[in-house]
């Protein structure tokens, strides 16, 4: 297994050429990684997971990508996240695109609330 704060600490790394203010949380024995509030990404048992909607999902799904889920006492729960593909991480180019790919569905999320629950904080 990774060591996973040193995993973590990479994706950040390869994400930067998306934006330098990413940032990872602890959180549910696993990190969020965040951008402007907003958490688009998310790694557990040492794996990166990227937000999907119904925009992105299919460009995940081409790639037999597996979803991101948990047991929630005997229910296994999914959550909007798949696994990110092994090509995201030849290069801070290909970690952008798919990386932007899930920014991108996490925005979309944030402005499909109504303005007073939207998480996302817009610098400037």
């Amino acid at each position: 297994m990774k060591n996973e704060p040193e995993y973590v600490e990479h994706c950040i790394e390869l994400m930067t050429g998306l934006d330098e203010s990413i940032f990872a949380k602890r959180m549910f024995g696993g990190h969020g990684i965040f951008r402007e509030g907003l958490m688009f990404a998310l790694v557990a048992d040492s794996e990166l997971y990227l937000k999907v909607d119904e925009e992105n999902e299919a460009d995940f799904a081409r790639l037999d990508l597996p979803r991101f889920t948990y047991l929630r006492g005997e229910k296994e729960m999914h959550l909007s996240y798949r696994m990110a593909p092994e090509e995201a991480f030849q290069n801070q180019q290909k970690m952008k695109q798919w990386a932007g790919s899930g920014w991108e569905a996490a925005v979309r999320a944030d402005q499909a609330k109504p303005p007073g629950k939207r998480k996302r904080q817009v610098p400037g």
